[in-house]
Formats: structure tokens, C-alpha cells, sequence
């Protein structure tokens, strides 16, 4: 196995970046460039920090790992607050991660493999000097991946952030799965099962295996004072019996060749940057002489353009003034002939009125016209009216049949009655309009009238059928009842209407809750899902979610009997420790009346769990946990709640539950509600 690439995040004071490793490394450069922080965190990876296995590299001029001439000493706390001299470049609490990428040598039967070292640490002010304090150290080993740097940070709103170490294990699950993640909370194993993976075993080695490897390679990395180079090359690469001068002859020409060879690839880079100039500025003078060229003649063009268009314009002006002149002598001459023709008609209107036949027949034509006038007017209403006859037709006909095909009758009793159902038929029985032929009642000139009068007749007969009918339709005094027909159908069809809709929204519930099932998604109470959505509205930074997600029963026997037993509780709300107080503000603050949900005291369940000791065949130990809060929180709610055998162990029993579904809390036995298939743990929900 050899180690391909190197990951630094908020490790001392290189920034966060990747470092590719070939078959022969080496760091070089001056004091505190960081070639002990690299080496440092290397060795870190390598031994787990093991205070057995490993001593921090002195830098500069250390001889010593105390003293160091007033310095603090190193440690891996400093190391991720970045401690310079007793300054800290990152004074506030924060996170560190050494990640190294590991692939087998031709020949190794190993995969390729990276393994993560996250570190917690925070600054202690409270004594004379502030010291680095270590509250939290993990490792992780991913097999058959390669991580990378974006994989330890996230996009936020202010830019990219590093992954809190708490988020970190569950990130990595997310992303390659939950069985690609192994966890390692303790030096020991990770360190048998790191080894385990460069021997290219699927487990672990032995203790004494791990850490004598672990020794060996921290004595390879120890403190060796450098002089120089060629000094180096003498001692630890060179065989004895090498000619030290004529490497440093070697490496001085070499030095001297690389120098001449990147001084001709820059003059040859430059002579070429000078030919490619030069025919981008011929290029460029012969493009803008053509364009200069082009717009010259089409400058030109537009001013022959303009030149005949003006020319074109002056003879149309010309041909109108002639015109206006002529049209003008036409005016003058018209007046006289309308002069004239005026006096031709004021006589022959008197020579008119001088004839009785032609007033009569004028009186007549007026009288004419004035009918006319008032036929129009009055049709009107007839015209607006003709249509409104097949319309009620058709709706009685669609009637009668809903009443013989439903059960309108036997909710709306006034439906069924003879009066109703003799109006309903007399009305079929005739026609579906008036019959009227408008057009030809408007244009053709009635003799005489006798054949339209009893047309008439007959539209005025069908339109008192109609009127009979709507009346029953709408009037409270001619049904049985308070209400006319209509407002009681109305008002059955509003409930219907109702629960029609009620129906759908129970519809669209229950598709709700088969989506999130077939999504792997929990049905949390409405309650905790409205407070939930509330927190991560306002607080987003506090990621709140819910406790149900993160742990899971191991054994389906025990499942049903321990989720009845915690009930609600299981939906109690997970948000970051100093977000705790804000959180159950928000909750207390929405709108709609109070809300049940609760928010767990993180802080103080780790506290309270720290004194307990889990009691043998407590249910605790048939769960997994993917969170330390929720782990902390049921091992002081639950972990005195035992498993028993029967209703006999459960009698004796202070808390206790049986696989069969009874629970005893305090003093009192009682039954086990039985849990909804769409509110089990996050993966029993998923099987």
C-alpha cells in the first residue's frame, strides 16, 4: 500500500487543500512553511495520536518537545485551532480533518481504501495562558472509495463551510451508503482496522500487530535535522560508499540544465506569442480597412437614395400644387350648379303641397315608419326570450330523467308530488320553442294578420306552461315544505358538494401517506411536522429533525412492544445544542394554539447519561443509534426500562415491557398502544 493523497482541513496553518504523493516525496522549505504541520498530520493518521506510539516532530530549531524555548508544546488540539507561537488562527471552536487516500502496490491483493481522522477542539481561556482543549475525536475508514476535499465542506448562503464533525459520518453514509462507513470512536480499534485494511484483510489484526506497525512507522517519521540536501541524499538515500561530491556536481548541472531548459521554453513561449500577435494585427488592419471601405459605400448609397427621393418628392409637390388649382376651379363652378338645382326644388315642393293624392300618400308613409319602429322595439324582448324556450325544454327533459334514475324523490319529497310531475309532462308534451320564424316576422309585409294572431296565441299558451312550472320550481308556497324545490335542491347539492370534497381531502391524505411510505419517508404527527417545518424556516443553522430517524430496534420481536411503550416521545425534535432554547421559542410562537412538540436538551442528556449505567436486558441495547444526541437522550429516559419475560417479571418490575405488549411505569400496568405502520423507526418504515 502506498498513500496517493493527503487531505488537510483546519489543520494548523495550511489551508485546506489536497496533496498528491508520488513514489519518492519530498517537503522542503523554509522555517514554518509547514513541513512539520504536514508531516505532523500524517503521523497523526498513521497512529491515531496514540500518546504510546508517537511524539510531535519539534519544529525550527526544537530540540525538545517541552521547553522549545518558551513555545507551547504541540498537541492535536493546537494543531486544528492553528496555533502559531501561543496565536491562534482559529480562536472559536471549530473542526479538523486529516484524510488519507491509500492505494495497493502492483502485486497487493488490498483495495484502494481512505481513512479520516475529524477532530473537535476549542479554545480555554479560563487560566493565566489560554490553552487548546480537545472535546471529541473520531475516525472514520471508507473502503473501496476516494475522497476528495469537497466532500468535507458545504454550500452555504455566506459560501462554502466545513461539515461539522457530528455531520460528517452521517454525510458520508448519505452519499456512499451505510454500510460503506465504518466508525471508530476508540484509538484501538481503528488502528487494528486500519492495518487489517493495508494487509488487505477484510478485518481487523491483532493489537500487538497494529501497534508495533503503528510504532514502526512513527520511529520512520521521527525528528531527523536536515543540514541540506545533498546531506541528506547521503545519508538517507545514498549507500555509504558514494561519492558525495559528485553528487553535489551532479545536482549543481542539473540545477543549471533545468534553469536553461525553462529559460528556452519561456523565449521559445514568448517568440511564439509575437507570431501570433503579429497575424492578429494584420488581420485586424485588413478587417478594418475592409470595414472602412464598406461603410463608405454604404454611405454613398444612402445619399443617391436620399438624392432621388428628394428629387421625387419635389415633382409630386409640383403635380399637387396643379391639382389643388384645379380642384379649386371645380368648387367654385359646383356652387353655381347647387344654386341652381336648389331653386329647381323649392319650386316644385310648392307645386307638390298644391296635390291632395301625394299628402295623403306622404302622411301614410310616415305612419309607416313610425309602426315599423315600434315592431322592432317590441321583438326585442320576444327575440331575447326565444332561445330561453329550448333551454327550458331540454332542462326539464334532463329532469325528468335524474328523477327517474337517482333518489332525489326520497330526500326532496316535493319532487314526487302529481302537481309537479303533471306540470313536468304537460310542458313535454308540447313543443320545444315558439316556432316563431324571426327573420320572416320582421322582413315580410302582413295583409292581413289573422294566421299570426293565433300564433301568437299558441306562444302566449306555452309560455304560461313555462311560467307554472318555474313558479312550482321556485316558490316556498307551492312545495310541502318551508323552502321552494330549488333552494332544497340547492342545499342538497351543497352537501353533497361537501362531503364530495371532504372525501377528496381524506383521498389526498391517505395518497400522502402511501408516497412517503413508498419513499422511505416516516408520517410524522402533524403537530411535530408543522414544528418542524417552522424551526428549519427560522433557524435553519439548528438542522432540526426528528428523533425517530436516527435510531433503529435490531430486533423485530421487541419492535411494536418498544415503540408503544416511548410513544410520542419517539417524534421529539433533535436541533443543534445552543439552537435548544431558540427552538422551543419558536414552537411556543406559532400561530394556531400551542403545540405539543418537544425539543430534546441535548447537553443535558449527554450529561445525565455520563452517570448512568445501563441495567442488563435493557431495551437500550436492542438499538442502534445514528446520533449521539439520540443515543445520550434514550440512555437516560430508557435505559432502567427492562425486558421481561411475562405478566409474572413485569409485576416485579419498576419499568419493564414485554414483547407481548404490556408496560409497567412506576407502579401501574398497563397495554401498549399499537403503533401505525406509517409512524415505525425510520428503517423499519423502509422494510
Amino acid at each position: 500500500m502506498f498513500c496517493k493523497r493527503v487531505i488537510y482541513l483546519n489543520w494548523g496553518n495550511i489551508p485546506p487543500l489536497e496533496f498528491d504523493f508520488g513514489p519518492i516525496n519530498l517537503f522542503s522549505g523554509g522555517n514554518g512553511s509547514g513541513k512539520t504541520t504536514a508531516a505532523d498530520g500524517l503521523q497523526s493518521l498513521m497512529t491515531a495520536a496514540h500518546e504510546n506510539l508517537f511524539t510531535y516532530n519539534p519544529g525550527q530549531d526544537e530540540t525538545t518537545q517541552r521547553g522549545r524555548g518558551g513555545k507551547q508544546v504541540r498537541t492535536l488540539a493546537s494543531y486544528v485551532l492553528g496555533c502559531d507561537d501561543g496565536s491562534y488562527a482559529r480562536p472559536q471552536a471549530c473542526d479538523g480533518y486529516v484524510a488519507g487516500i491509500f492505494h495497493p502496490t502492483e502485486g497487493e491483493g488490498g483495495e484502494t481504501f481512505t481513512a479520516v481522522m475529524c477532530v473537535r477542539a476549542h479554545l480555554d481561556s479560563a487560566g493565566a495562558s489560554r490553552q487548546a482543549r480537545q472535546d471529541e475525536l473520531l475516525f472514520l475508514i471508507i473502503p473501496n472509495q476516494q475522497l476528495c476535499l469537497q466532500d468535507f465542506l458545504r454550500e452555504d448562503p455566506a459560501g462554502q463551510m466545513v461539515v461539522p464533525l457530528p455531520d460528517i459520518a452521517h454525510r458520508l453514509k448519505r452519499q456512499f451508503g451505510s454500510d460503506a462507513v465504518e466508525i471508530y470512536d476508540k484509538k484501538g480499534p481503528y488502528l487494528r482496522r486500519l492495518y487489517g485494511a493495508f494487509r488487505g484483510f477484510p478485518g481487523a489484526v491483532s493489537d500487538r500487530e497494529a501497534k508495533h506497525a503503528a510504532r514502526t512507522f512513527a520511529n520512520f517519521m521521527a525528528y531527523k535535522p536536515v543540514k541540506s540536501i545533498s546531506a541528506f541524499v547521503e545519508r538517507e538515500i545514498l549507500e555509504p560508499k558514494d561519492l558525495s561530491e559528485d553528487i553535489r556536481q551532479v545536482s549543481e548541472l542539473m540545477k543549471t540544465i533545468h534553469s536553461m531548459d525553462e529559460e528556452t521554453q519561456a523565449i521559445q513561449r514568448v517568440l511564439e506569442n509575437l507570431d501570433v500577435a503579429q497575424g492578429h494585427a494584420d488581420a485586424y488592419i485588413a478587417n478594418w480597412l475592409a470595414y472602412c471601405v464598406g461603410q463608405y459605400c454604404e454611405l454613398s448609397r444612402q445619399v443617391w437614395v436620399k438624392q432621388q427621393g428628394y428629387l421625387g418628392i419635389k415633382d409630386q409637390q409640383r403635380l399637387n400644387v396643379e391639382a389643388i388649382g384645379q380642384t379649386e376651379r371645380d368648387i367654385q363652378d359646383n356652387a353655381g350648379l347647387k344654386r341652381a338645382a336648389n331653386s329647381q326644388l323649392v319650386d316644385l315642393a310648392a307645386q307638390r303641397r298644391g296635390i291632395a293624392a301625394l299628402r295623403d300618400k306622404d302622411q301614410l308613409e310616415q305612419e309607416l315608419e313610425t309602426c315599423e319602429q315600434n315592431l322592432v322595439a317590441s321583438a326585442r324582448s320576444l327575440l331575447e326570450q326565444e332561445p330561453q324556450f329550448a333551454h327550458n325544454y331540454q332542462a326539464i327533459r334532463q329532469l325528468q330523467q335524474s328523477l327517474k334514475t337517482s333518489s332525489l324523490g326520497v330526500e326532496i319529497p316535493a319532487l314526487e308530488s302529481k302537481a309537479l310531475n303533471l306540470l313536468i309532462a304537460n310542458l313535454l308534451k308540447g313543443p320545444e320553442d315558439s316556432g316563431l320564424d324571426m327573420p320572416q316576422l320582421m322582413t315580410k309585409d302582413w295583409v292581413g294578420i289573422g294566421a299570426l294572431e293565433h300564433k301568437l296565441e299558441q306562444v302566449k299558451q306555452l309560455d304560461r306552461h313555462h311560467s307554472d312550472l318555474a313558479l312550482a320550481l321556485h316558490s316556498a308556497e307551492r312545495s310541502s315544505g318551508p323552502r321552494s324545490i330549488r333552494d332544497q335542491v340547492l342545499t342538497l347539492s351543497n352537501d353533497r358538494q361537501r362531503q364530495l370534497s371532504q372525501s377528496k381531502e381524506r383521498h389526498e391524505r391517505k395518497q400522502v401517506e402511501i408516497q412517503r411510505l413508498e419513499h422511505n419517508k416516516i408520517n410524522y404527527p402533524p403537530h411535530v411536522e408543522a414544528a418542524l417545518q417552522a424551526i428549519n424556516k427560522q433557524c435553519p443553522d439548528a438542522r432540526a429533525a426528528v428523533l425517530c430517524d436516527f435510531v433503529e430496534i435490531i430486533d423485530p420481536k421487541w419492535q411494536m412492544a418498544i415503540e408503544g411503550y416511548m410513544g410520542g416521545a419517539r417524534f421529539a425534535i433533535i436541533v443543534e445544542p445552543h439552537y435548544e432554547a431558540e427552538a422551543i421559542r419558536v414552537v411556543r410562537g406559532m400561530k394556531g394554539g400551542r403545540n405539543n412538540a418537544r425539543v430534546i436538551q441535548g447537553e443535558k442528556a449527554q450529561r445525565d447519561a455520563a452517570k448512568i449505567t445501563l441495567a442488563q436486558d435493557s431495551i437500550v441495547e436492542l438499538m442502534e443509534f445514528d446520533h449521539k444526541i439520540v443515543e445520550y437522550y434514550l440512555q437516560a429516559s430508557y435505559g432502567s426500562v427492562l425486558r421481561v419475560q411475562d405478566e409474572e417479571g413485569l409485576r416485579r418490575t419498576r419499568r419493564g415491557v414485554t414483547s407481548a405488549g404490556l408496560g409497567s411505569g412506576m407502579m401501574p400496568i398497563w397495554c401498549l398502544a399499537r403503533v401505525r405502520a406509517s409512524e415505525r423507526w425510520r428503517r423499519s418504515a423502509r422494510s
